[in-house]
C-alpha cells in the first residue's frame, strides 16, 4: 500500500507542467521573413522551443518548430488552429491539392483559411512514441500553445482564440486540453501565456496511455494481465504516462471525437482490439458526463479516413470568443 502511494506521488510530481521550458523570446522579423515560402503562402520551420531529439523510427533528429499558414500575410487577429500531426511523413503539410482524393492540405488548410482561421502545424515530442526520453515528454503541445501566443503580434493571431486538432498520435491534444493552465503568474515571455484552448477536435483519439486503465476499461478480464505485462515490457515508463479520461474536470473544453471503426459498446478480447479503439470516445464523453458537462463532448464512429477532419471548422466556429485587443 505504501509503495503504491509513493508511486502515485512520484507520478503526480513527474507529470507536472514544466512551464520554465517554454520559449521566452519572439522570433525577430528577419527570421520570420526568411521562413516565408511563396509557393505555399506559408511560413516553414519557425522555432517555437529549444529542444532537439533523435527519433529512431525515421531515423532523424527533430526540433521544436512549426509551419504557419496565415489567411494572408498581412492578416491580423486571426483565430488559430494548431494541428498536432499524427507522425509519419506529414510533419510539414505539402501545398498539394487533389479534389478527387483530398490531401491534408485540402482537408485542413483550405477550409480553415477559407473560414478566416490561421493554421500552425507543430513538431513536438510524444510521451509514448518518444518514451526513450526520461521522464516521458507530455507537455510539448501546451508549451507550443504558450509560445505561439507569445508570438501573436508577429504572426497576426488572436491569442483569445486557439484550437487544437489532430489524429492518432496527434490526439495527445485531448490529454493536453484537460490539463490545468501552465501559465506562470507574473512571468514574461511564453511562460506568462496561457496554455488553455477554446476546443479540441480529435480523430482516432486515446482515452489513456496507461496500460492498466486501457486493460480495465476495454478488455475482457481474462486478457488484461497479458496485455498489461506486454505493454509495460514495451513501455517501462508506463507508470508515468498520462490519462485524458482521468483528467477531465468541470472546466474541460468542448471536444469533438471521431473514430474510424464502429463502437463496440462492450469489453473486447485482445484479438478483437483495434489500434484506435473507438470506445475510447465513449469513455471520454462518459468522463465529461461525470464531470457534469456532458454537452461539451461529442463522439462519432464509422468515420472513414477521407472524412477524418470534416466539420472541424463549423465545430470551432461555435466556440470563438471576441478577439483580444492588441497593443498598437
Amino acid at each position: 500500500m505504501m509503495k503504491s502511494l509513493l508511486m502515485a506521488l512520484l507520478t503526480a510530481l513527474l507529470v507536472t507542467s514544466p512551464s520554465v521550458e517554454a520559449q521566452t523570446t519572439l522570433p525577430d522579423n528577419t527570421i520570420l521573413a526568411k521562413s516565408w515560402q511563396p509557393e505555399c503562402q506559408c511560413y516553414r520551420r519557425i522555432l517555437w522551443g529549444p529542444e532537439t531529439w533523435f527519433d529512431a523510427t525515421y531515423p532523424a533528429t527533430f526540433v521544436q518548430d512549426f509551419d504557419f499558414w496565415p489567411v494572408s500575410r498581412t492578416a491580423t487577429n486571426q483565430p488559430l488552429i494548431i494541428w498536432t500531426h499524427p507522425g509519419g511523413g506529414v510533419k510539414h503539410i505539402p501545398a498539394e491539392s487533389n479534389p478527387a482524393d483530398p490531401t491534408l492540405y485540402d482537408r485542413i488548410i483550405v477550409p480553415a483559411r477559407a473560414a478566416g482561421f490561421a493554421v500552425a502545424s507543430i513538431e513536438y515530442r510524444h510521451p509514448v512514441h518518444n518514451d526513450d526520453i526520461v521522464p516521458p515528454p507530455h507537455w510539448d503541445i501546451g508549451l507550443a500553445v504558450q509560445s505561439l501566443r507569445n508570438m501573436a503580434a508577429d504572426l497576426g493571431i488572436d491569442p483569445n482564440n486557439v484550437f487544437l486538432i489532430g489524429g492518432s498520435q496527434g490526439t495527445l491534444n485531448i490529454w493536453q486540453a484537460q490539463q490545468a493552465d501552465m501559465q506562470v503568474p507574473g512571468a514574461t515571455g511564453a511562460a506568462g501565456q496561457s496554455s488553455l484552448v477554446n476546443a479540441v477536435y480529435a480523430y482516432n483519439g486515446q482515452a489513456t496511455y496507461r496500460g492498466k486503465e486501457n486493460a480495465t476499461w476495454f478488455l475482457v478480464p481474462e486478457d488484461r494481465k497479458e496485455f498489461v505485462v506486454d505493454w509495460r515490457r514495451q513501455h517501462p515508463q508506463d507508470a508515468l504516462f498520462g490519462s485524458a479520461a482521468s483528467s477531465v474536470h468541470r472546466n474541460s473544453p468542448p471536444a469533438m471525437l471521431k473514430y474510424e471503426f464502429p463502437f463496440y459498446r462492450r469489453l473486447v478480447t485482445f484479438e478483437e482490439a483495434v489500434k484506435h479503439h473507438p470506445d475510447a470516445g465513449l469513455k471520454l464523453c462518459d468522463a465529461y458526463k461525470k464531470a457534469g458537462i456532458p454537452k461539451r463532448c461529442q463522439t462519432f464512429d464509422n468515420i472513414p479516413k477521407e472524412d477524418d477532419y470534416k466539420g472541424f471548422v463549423e465545430f470551432f466556429q461555435k466556440y470563438l470568443k471576441p478577439p483580444q485587443a492588441q497593443a498598437q
